[in-house]
């Protein structure tokens, strides 16, 4: 696959991005205009099967469902270089860009054009599949108000009217609770998502999303999840903090290295995941603050343990070392997750040396050395802005340890 071309197909303009890839205005040896769906390189080296299984799941079901009012898929290719679908190319757009409050339809569009997305659901229901990820940005209208609801690639095959996933595949804003709670769904899961996005295309607004922030003003956007899928220490950080303020988390996700998320777009190592959140609109991810700030990215404020919402930065991180009870863990490996004080960023973490408890007496003096003099001259090395030094008496502490050895 070359720069200018996807397969056989001439590139012409990037049309936009998902959770499952990008999509492209492609133009044909005929001259025909076809829509691209590309799985991106660096999400196919990373081994990210779920998305590959999304793909073809949408290749097998969007080819059973031929219908005036469902997306035509023209063709795809799977092989170790590239993928992707080819589909019809529908030339005015999906209807989110109608989702906004200065952009609403009149009440009299919005019914034409719900009636036919009705129509394509019923039909795909017909057959035995539901959709399972209906919003405004995945039903498209032609030139010529012809509408068409498009990827299905987290629709279900229903059995006996019922389908069960296993896992949460979508868009949260707009699932069914049974959907959010990984339960059995059936045709009422589509009702309920495009009544939520007839909600969006009626108000401007997310149901609930508002009642959630009060008094924020929030981006009307869908979220993409953005999550590591190799072991990682960030990943058991901000696990450990969502499964603390959260049962439903800790029910469902639990804390660890890697974990099974039930939504998002995986990435392995830091860098994938921070450009997959700058390449998807409304994602959102996890990353070590150095990395954040380095690439200017936008950092949340996280409500901590004692109820305030606090930015990330050198304050935040010393207040939260200094609440830790470091003298009550052996070998001083504290949990810094979610400490108290109304200052503490709720996702702090230290680093540790992992040293053996049965080594030489000059391997131990060696390490004693390099600690104590760490700790005299390397607090001004990491007086960046991006990490903070130990507080004085946990210092204490670990030369204490190492003097006893």
């Amino acid at each position: 696959m070359s720069n200018g071309k996807i397969g056989k197909l001439k590139k012409l303009k990037r049309l936009g991005s998902g959770s499952s890839g990008s999509v492209w205005l492609c133009e044909s040896k005929s001259g025909e205009h076809v829509a691209v769906k590309l799985l991106e390189q660096n999400l196919m080296q990373n081994e990210n099967s779920l998305i590959l299984d999304m793909f073809s799941n949408e290749i097998e079901i969007s080819e059973k469902l031929s219908h005036p009012n469902i997306v035509n898929i023209q063709g795809h290719h799977i092989s170790d270089d590239s993928v992707f679908i080819v589909m019809e190319y529908i030339d005015g757009g999906a209807l989110d860009q109608f989702d906004s409050p200065d952009a609403l339809l009149s009440f009299e569009q919005l019914i034409a054009y719900a009636i036919p997305s009705c129509k394509a659901l019923e039909f795909a229901a017909s057959q035995g599949f539901i959709h399972c990820d209906i919003k405004p940005s995945n039903i498209f209208l032609s030139q010529d108000g012809t509408v068409k609801v498009s990827d299905f690639g987290a629709g279900l095959l229903l059995k006996n009217g019922k389908a069960k996933p296993e896992i949460v595949l979508g868009s949260p804003a707009y699932m069914s609770p049974e959907q959010v709670q990984c339960e059995e769904m059936s045709v009422a899961s589509d009702i309920y998502s495009f009544g939520a996005a007839l909600y969006r295309l009626t108000t401007g607004r997310l149901p609930f999303f508002a009642e959630m922030n009060p008094g924020i003003s929030l981006p009307d956007l869908p979220i993409t999840v953005v999550h590591r899928d190799d072991h990682s220490g960030s990943t058991y950080v901000i696990s450990s903090y969502l499964t603390s303020v959260s049962d439903e988390w800790k029910s469902l996700v639990g804390a660890g290295t890697k974990l099974r998320w039930l939504t998002g777009v995986k990435a392995a190592g830091s860098s994938v995941l921070g450009n997959q959140v700058s390449l998807i609109k409304g994602a959102i991810g996890y990353v070590d603050f150095g990395y954040a700030k380095t690439k200017k990215m936008s950092v949340a404020q996280i409500k901590n343990a004692s109820g305030a919402f606090v930015k990330a930065g050198p304050n935040s991180f010393l207040a939260a070392s200094k609440a830790a009870k470091w003298s009550g863990e052996d070998g001083l490996a504290v949990n810094l997750v979610n400490t108290s004080g109304a200052d503490s960023w709720p996702i702090t973490t230290a680093t540790y040396v992992i040293v053996k408890r049965d080594v030489s007496q000059d391997i131990s003096q060696s390490l004693e050395h390099f600690v104590s003099w760490a700790f005299k001259n390397g607090d001004q090395s990491v007086n960046n802005e991006l990490f903070v030094p130990l507080p004085p008496e946990v210092k204490k502490s670990v030369e204490a340890k190492l003097a006893a050895r």
